[in-house]
């Protein structure tokens, strides 16, 4: 075979998986894993059953591709871009604002961790290894954020911080909803302080956080 045909063949090859991966990430963000099937998935791909067992070889080695091509897009979205804001007021105004550019709930990559996250008690092993790997990516990122806010050391202000970015990475997820009484008020408190804080702040391009 000729290199030309066989950089085609490979190039059509890629462009199968990730049409397997896009069908994946969609199907399942609006079923989550058990309400889809194999041939459903392919059908959306508008691939053969063949394809996909060839390419992935199962509906759970598919699911893992899926989910890390949906981490893949949280770190190009919101994780890497919101490093350019030096402080975290502005990188977590960035993130709120790009969530809600994105189209919230109706942005793939989050519903696929909300419905996954949902029903995970149905995941197979490595997708729901996989699973915990990319929400904890998220909520390290975030608690990071609301840590930096206090800019200290403190024992409390670490507690605070992992039951913000928990909180709200849940909230984000629409698996909890404000106000929640089994917190005692404070993950509210902590959300309403955030709130205040981003309402102070002026409108920034990424240009003009670079000079606080």
């Amino acid at each position: 075979m000729s290199a030309t045909l066989e950089q085609r063949k490979y190039a059509k090859g890629l462009a199968v998986r990730d049409k397997l991966m896009d069908a994946a990430c969609a199907l399942f963000a609006a079923r989550g894993y058990d309400g889809c099937s194999v041939a459903e998935l392919a059908a959306a791909a508008k691939v053969s059953r063949n394809q996909l067992f060839h390419h992935f070889g199962s509906k759970e080695n598919l699911a893992v591709a899926a989910i890390q091509k949906a981490q893949s897009h949280w770190r190009d979205e919101i994780i890497t871009p919101a490093a350019i804001f030096p402080k975290p007021t502005n990188r977590l105004a960035f993130v709120f604002e790009k969530i809600q550019e994105l189209g919230f709930g109706d942005w793939v990559p989050l519903k696929l961790l909300a419905a996954l996250s949902a029903g995970r008690a149905a995941l197979p092993a490595q997708p729901a290894t996989e699973l915990t790997a990319l929400w904890d990516e998220l909520y390290q990122f975030l608690r990071r954020q609301f840590k930096e806010l206090k800019r200290a050391d403190d024992a409390q202000v670490g507690i605070k911080a992992r039951v913000a970015a928990g909180y709200v990475l849940a909230v984000f997820c629409g698996l909890v909803h404000l106000p929640n009484e089994d917190d005692h008020g404070l993950a509210q408190e902590l959300l309403a302080l955030l709130a205040r804080q981003l309402a102070v702040m002026p409108a920034e391009t990424g240009e003009a956080a670079q000079t606080d």
